[in-house]
């Protein structure tokens, strides 16, 4: 039986400890010119930049205070603070950062947003108001984040590699805890945007291939955002739970085509609530395939085969009705098309035994 896999868009945020394997990646030398700017920005943003971390779940990320259209702001990524149950913000000196109100989220952006107190020092540091008008390709940036999530500042330098209508990519050699960092524009010192994410296009050197990936790094554009939609915390762990379920079933899914690709199913494996008893029961028919006709083994893989056809699309819709912050649903319609293609393949595989 020869199945082909659905492909997705590697986008591997930061704050993932899976990435740790990607710090292999992260090797380079700054120039001396670079260096010294580096060193120059951490000494001068040093009270700005600042260590988003949470003890309950020990997640790990970077964040910023900065100027935002004319009003002090704390920045950091919405996936580095959607796992903590308490996020706290501390800069360089143990001090915490003192914040205003509940966050808010930049619509169609992974951007999480804090207001400052009225009375809040005024940040050395300045979003751009538009990219386009300051900085062009090839142009030297530096990221200065909390690499690996160690709580030391590590500037990262490189250059523009693309702009566009949302999104900055750089050639700056994120690592794990990187994420919410600021992406500095070297020539004029205003944020760009907030590193974000990796992209990888080839993994099969994960099987023992010796070719490299290509890595891409993204940044948001803090100068795209137009929408910002408050949080309830509560309702939006709920959601966060809806989309790790449906998650969980695309990759349990994703295991038992590899099986029937393979064509030995581990039935005790597989033991997602959502399509487990299903397994179990063809488990048992395939057991007692000698004890019954052809035509009824056949017709016992048919149904084993739709209903999991099914069980691809069924969760999709039922959370796509119960999920209301637009970080989500945008997570949910990655999941969407991944399970489209999933779909496909169990379609593919019903006609082909008729």
């Amino acid at each position: 039986m020869c199945i082909d896999f659905p492909t997705t868009k590697h986008r591997l945020r930061l704050v993932n400890p899976r990435l740790l394997i990607l710090s292999a990646f992260a090797l380079f030398v700054i120039p001396a010119a670079s260096a010294q700017n580096a060193a120059s920005l951490v000494g001068k943003h040093s009270a700005n930049l600042v260590f988003v971390s949470d003890a309950a779940s020990g997640g790990a990320g970077s964040g910023f205070v900065c100027e935002f259209r004319g009003k002090p702001a704390l920045f950091t990524n919405i996936h580095v603070a959607a796992g903590m149950q308490t996020p706290r913000f501390t800069r360089l000196d143990k001090t915490a950062v003192q914040t205003v109100g509940a966050p808010s989220l930049a619509v169609g952006h992974d951007i999480l947003h804090y207001a400052l107190p009225p009375d809040a020092p005024v940040p050395t540091l300045v979003a751009a108001t538009k990219i386009e008008n300051v900085a062009a390709i090839g142009d030297e940036v530096f990221v200065l984040g909390n690499s690996e999530g160690a709580r030391v500042i590590a500037p990262l330098s490189g250059t523009i590699a693309g702009l566009g209508p949302d999104l900055i990519e750089v050639t700056a050699e994120f690592v794990p805890g990187n994420s919410g960092s600021p992406i500095i524009h070297a020539k004029t010192g205003l944020v760009l945007g907030i590193a974000t994410y990796l992209s990888v296009r080839d993994q099969q050197w994960l099987s023992g291939d010796s070719k490299a990936p290509k890595v891409r790094r993204f940044g948001y554009r803090l100068d795209s955002v137009k929408n910002w939609q408050p949080v309830d915390w509560p309702t939006f762990a709920k959601d966060r739970a809806e989309v790790e379920k449906v998650q969980k079933l695309t990759a349990d899914l994703t295991f038992l085509l590899r099986d029937l690709r393979d064509g030995s199913i581990a039935f005790a494996q597989h033991t997602n609530p959502a399509i487990a008893p299903h397994v179990k029961a063809f488990g048992e028919k395939v057991a007692s395939s000698a004890r019954i006709s052809a035509s009824d083994h056949a017709a016992a893989v048919t149904t084993f085969l739709r209903f999991m056809r099914s069980a691809s699309q069924q969760d999709i819709a039922d959370a796509g009705r119960r999920i209301r912050y637009d970080y989500y649903q945008r997570a949910l319609a990655d999941e969407k098309n991944v399970r489209t293609q999933i779909t496909e393949i169990f379609d593919t595989l019903v006609k082909k035994l008729h």
